[in-house]
């Protein structure tokens, strides 16, 4: 069990490698009127819209966004779809979608090239791609005594941006899809964007290498890599500040 830094401090106790000692300590503050008040304030204070986010996912947060835009996007294909029987009659469970299969077949595709089809007047493939504002860990020496320091805890506003220690987009193979729809996230906002392959496979947008070996196309542009948040700003088509709005029915037409 951790307790946030941020509550600890609001007792006056300072974060150590023993977890579960900070935690004994943080219950005994709590004996303290004047202690219980300074939590509540502050647990007011890191109520984020966005902060489960941060706290409830791990390298899962890229899965979960590939459904929320499922979800928003109302030209997104769905993956799977409902089972009818002989008769016309709706079976439990789902089935995959054949769409998927005959779009992988007629364009040489592997599932794992791209993370949605979208029906805009012709199928097209989608990329989704994840950034989550957060602080880099503080690197200590020793790591048998090494102090934890939680996403949640890391995460940024929109406005600390710039102090995020992750700034691209990450293994982008721009030859695998049409658009890549990149999503980030802060504590308090999330960003949409909206980038066409072709600008990148022209080399008007750059990628980095994502390694020292990585392998480029014929026009010499990189074929994976890592492509720079500040560079695709002009792409941004979509800010949401509340879950809400995060679900919310949207259409792809109203930013292509």
């Amino acid at each position: 069990m951790i307790i946030e830094v941020e509550l600890l401090n609001a007792v006056g106790i300072e974060r150590t490698h023993d977890t579960m000692a900070d935690t004994i300590l943080y219950h005994k503050a709590l004996d303290s009127e004047d202690n219980r008040l300074k939590v509540a304030e502050t647990l007011e204070q890191m109520n984020k819209p966005f902060y489960r986010f941060f706290s409830n996912y791990g390298t899962g947060i890229g899965e979960t966004m590939e459904e929320v835009v499922g979800r928003r996007f109302k030209e997104f294909i769905p993956k799977r779809i409902t089972k009818v029987g002989k008769n016309g009659q709706t079976l439990k469970g789902k089935k995959k979608n054949p769409v998927y299969a005959d779009y992988n077949k007629q364009n040489g595709k592997k599932p794992s090239n791209y993370d949605h089809l979208a029906d805009l007047n012709g199928i097209t493939s989608w990329e989704v791609k994840v950034i989550r504002a957060a602080e880099s860990k503080t690197k200590g020496d020793d790591k048998i005594y090494e102090i934890p320091s939680l996403l949640e805890e890391r995460a940024l506003t929109f406005e600390e941006g710039s102090k995020s220690g992750n700034g691209s987009f990450q293994q982008t193979k721009a030859e695998m899809f049409d658009y890549l729809l990149g999503v980030v996230v802060y504590s308090d906002q999330v960003d949409f964007y909206i980038v066409p392959s072709d600008d990148i496979k022209s080399g008007k947008l750059k990628i980095t290498n994502q390694h020292a070996n990585a392998t480029k196309t014929e026009s010499g542009v990189t074929s994976e890599g890592h492509l720079s948040l500040r560079d695709v700003e002009a792409y941004k088509v979509k800010t949401v500040y509340t879950e809400e709005e995060l679900l919310q029915n949207d259409s792809l037409k109203n930013y292509l």
